[in-house]
């Protein structure tokens, strides 16, 4: 993840930058189906998607910045109970 800032707004975002030409056919239609899937999101619990730039070799996921670190780490660090759960997810 690389944080950036508009400079007209000074909001801060956070960009995920892809190398394309590294990725398998596979992985390329999961990206496009995930962002597909995020940019229809609208929910308080998830990272709202921006914009997406690419050229022929990179491709840069705009996304809105959010603090407390990704929910993967976290939960590789701790258990939580399905009442956990949901309280996360209203």
């Amino acid at each position: 993840m690389i944080e950036a800032t508009n400079l007209k707004t000074k909001k801060a975002y956070a960009l995920k930058k892809i190398d394309k030409s590294k990725l398998t056919e596979k992985e390329r239609e999961f990206l496009r189906d995930e962002i597909q899937i995020v940019s229809l999101l609208n929910h308080a619990n998830v990272t709202s998607f921006s914009e997406i730039y690419q050229n022929q070799r990179w491709m840069w996921i705009v996304m809105e910045k959010v603090h407390g670190g990704e929910l993967q780490g976290y939960l590789q660090k701790n258990v939580l109970s399905e009442a956990d759960m949901v309280e996360i997810m209203r």
